[in-house]
């Protein structure tokens, strides 16, 4: 199954909806499904590009620039946390 999933922000800007649509990829991937990501994109950010397994593609770039972003190593930290 192929999912679509648009949202005003993205790895790697720090977040829940970000984390937790990380986590969502991951997990679809394993069962052999594919998230695509569609986003509102920094200004210095690429128009498009694949994180891990997710295609993330940046729509219109937005005004504001994310106040702090993170890897996704510290997501996995994150994770493991729990």
């Amino acid at each position: 199954m192929k999912v679509l999933s648009v949202s005003q922000s993205f790895y790697p800007h720090a977040g829940g909806v970000s984390y937790y649509l990380l986590w969502l990829g991951r997990r679809l991937h394993e069962l052999g499904h594919e998230l695509t990501i569609l986003h509102l994109r920094s200004l210095t950010a690429p128009a498009e590009e694949v994180v891990e397994t997710l295609k993330v593609f940046g729509g219109f770039p937005g005004r504001r620039r994310p106040r702090r972003t993170i890897s996704v190593r510290s997501m996995e930290l994150g994770e493991a946390r729990g």
